[in-house]
């Protein structure tokens, strides 16, 4: 078998990689925005009722079960799937988790403002934990 040197490899995987990586980006951002009107901001996962905003400090274990929706800053994400990040506001910080409402956040967003809708659950350890059902960044 001929060896092929590493060096012509290169170039055909660059290509590769970024129509894949174009196509994916392309695919998703036209489905995450398909039939949303307004700011152009990208809706992830199923939207649900225009609900108030709620103060992430205000939430209590009374509020389990219930569907909220939340405003504020990502402190920290999960770094590789985006599946889990801490939402922070002047009041508070909870845990969101995407995996519920099958989405994941895009990466890197540490700082930026988010709006979560989701279930409040509690953890076993009695930590609130918020199982997201849409973000919108």
């Amino acid at each position: 078998g001929k060896v092929i040197p590493m060096r012509k490899l290169v170039g055909p995987i660059a290509v590769l990689i970024l129509v894949v990586g174009g196509w994916l980006y392309l695919s998703q951002s036209q489905s995450s925005t398909a039939g949303q009107g307004g700011g152009g901001k990208d809706v992830l996962g199923t939207p649900g009722p225009e609900l108030p905003v709620t103060g992430i400090g205000s939430l209590t274990k009374d509020n389990a079960g219930k569907v909220v929706r939340i405003e504020g800053t990502i402190t920290e994400e999960c770094p590789h799937s985006g599946c889990w990040a801490y939402v922070q506001d002047d009041s508070g910080k909870i845990r969101i988790d995407t995996n519920k409402g099958g989405f994941a956040l895009p990466l890197h967003k540490e700082g930026s403002k988010v709006t979560v809708t989701g279930e409040v659950t509690t953890k076993e350890n009695g930590d609130l934990e918020l199982q997201a059902t849409s973000a919108q960044l």
